[in-house]
């Protein structure tokens, strides 16, 4: 009994020192696969993720730091995803707890990726878009009273200027001014100008951009996008 006994020691730890080799093998196999996922996953939404941030960057320096994109930008998109694309390449693929970390790393691609989804399909991530709603909402809506209703009072040099452009426009492209609204337009405009933009300048662009906004044929100035790998619930499918 005692050789059998022995012998069966043997052949059962031969046997689990293969199956612990097949494992292992299994492991590894797995390891590659997750880790080409995840370089897919990374590669794909590089260039969303410089959209973003690039996008966020021309917000600030055009000084647009009340549209609603600014509150949704969740803070450098390229550097969050070099960070886990770095993280993965320090990995050990025989290491037991590798698997469970690129499960980890592939949930938080997902999370990144739907909040440049979500950013993205916020239409003042556009700077044009940007441009139009902040002449509607900021700096439209901060009374500046055109001369013909002051009543003698005297009109600063930033008015004379608004309403010179004004003027302009209106001798050709009422209707333009109409879509927008008038008041609206010498507010807006008066606001800018006291930023240092040229008012004829603004005007011109603003009222560009409202034409093309109310446009039928396609003039739409943001236009949403699909974030590969993005959640359902990231504001990220159009049907």
């Amino acid at each position: 009994m005692g050789i059998f006994s022995d012998i069966g020691k043997l052949l059962g730890g031969a046997f689990s020192e293969v199956r612990h080799e097949v494992a292992e093998e299994v492991d590894t196999s797995m390891f590659a696969y997750e880790y080409e996922k995840i370089t897919t996953m990374y590669t794909s939404l590089v260039p969303f993720a410089e959209k973003a941030d690039d996008s966020y960057l021309a917000l600030k320096f055009n000084n647009l730091n009340q549209v609603p994109a600014i509150e949704l930008y969740d803070g450098n998109y390229m550097e969050r995803l070099d960070e886990i694309s770095f993280k993965v390449e320090e990995l050990n693929p025989e290491s037991p707890s590798s698997m469970l970390k690129l499960e980890k790393y592939e949930d938080d691609l997902t999370k990144i990726a739907t909040q440049i989804q979500t950013y993205l399909n916020e239409p003042t991530s556009t700077l044009e878009e940007a441009k139009l709603w902040d002449s509607k909402f900021v700096k439209g809506v901060k009374d500046h009273i055109p001369p013909h209703d002051k009543k003698g009072e005297n009109i600063d040099d930033t008015m004379s200027l608004v309403m010179e452009a004004f003027r302009n426009w209106a001798s050709f492209a009422q209707t333009s001014i109409d879509l927008y609204g008038s008041q609206r337009l010498i507010n807006a405009t008066y606001e800018a100008a006291e930023e240092g933009i040229d008012p004829m300048e603004y005007m011109t662009e603003i009222l560009d951009l409202n034409t093309r906004e109310n446009s039928m044929f396609g003039g739409d100035l943001h236009e949403n996008v699909i974030v590969p790998y993005a959640g359902f619930f990231g504001g990220g499918f159009f049907f």
